[in-house]
């Protein structure tokens, strides 16, 4: 995932052309701790781009571990979130519920231009329904996956988010084929690789250099 990604995205979608390049406000909404690491990557490529993008981090809450949450930012030298929701509620429904209003909160104080979601969770799901609620540009990082398992609340979770989402973001060929099989329009998918791997490339060198 390079910052092309924001560059090169400019196809025609519908009656508007949409030029990702030019926005000011990005929302990235996350809510696993893998989620952290990936959205590191993009907002670390949107602070190199030539035009002027403020990243905003939102965390939903979905997990959370005081004990594990300052070494993993420090270790990983990971952006902290702009903004923290608590959850109060415990059943999956319930804090779904729970995350989408939070989200629209936050979305109405800081008005972005686009939001990025990532993966198949729940803060994932959430997201993606607020945002098309609120008609703002979705991209989905890692669209495409599938176990085609309905039954898997994460295969759930794929299928909603890759639907409501503007643009498709792929790591592979096979999810590049399962959106098109789907019926998903072309223009919509990049294919720009596994941010993971990026993470990787990234921490290479400290990581060799740990003893262990």
């Amino acid at each position: 995932m390079q910052k092309e990604m924001f560059s090169k995205v400019t196809e025609e979608d519908g009656k508007n052309i949409v030029k990702i390049s030019e926005m000011k406000k990005v929302l990235h909404i996350v809510g696993a701790r893998p989620q952290f690491i990936k959205v590191n990557v993009v907002i670390n490529a949107l602070k190199n781009h030539k035009r002027n993008i403020k990243n905003i981090l939102l965390h939903t809450g979905q997990h959370y571990d005081k004990s594990m949450s300052d070494i993993f930012f420090k270790e990983l030298k990971l952006n902290k979130p702009d903004f923290n929701i608590e959850l109060v509620n415990k059943s999956r429904i319930s804090r779904l519920s729970e995350m989408i209003l939070k989200i629209d909160k936050i979305i109405r104080l800081k008005k972005p231009d686009l939001i990025l979601i990532y993966g198949d969770t729940d803060s994932t799901l959430a997201g993606a329904i607020t945002a098309r609620k609120k008609n703002i540009r979705l991209v989905h990082v890692e669209a495409g996956m599938r176990s085609y398992d309905i039954k898997m609340p994460e295969e759930q979770n794929r299928l909603v988010a890759d639907k409501l989402s503007d643009y498709l973001i792929t790591v592979s060929n096979n999810s590049t084929k399962n959106l098109v099989k789907e019926g998903n329009n072309k223009k919509k998918i990049f294919q720009y690789g596994d941010v993971m791997f990026d993470s990787l490339l990234q921490n290479k060198k400290k990581i060799s250099k740990e003893n262990y």
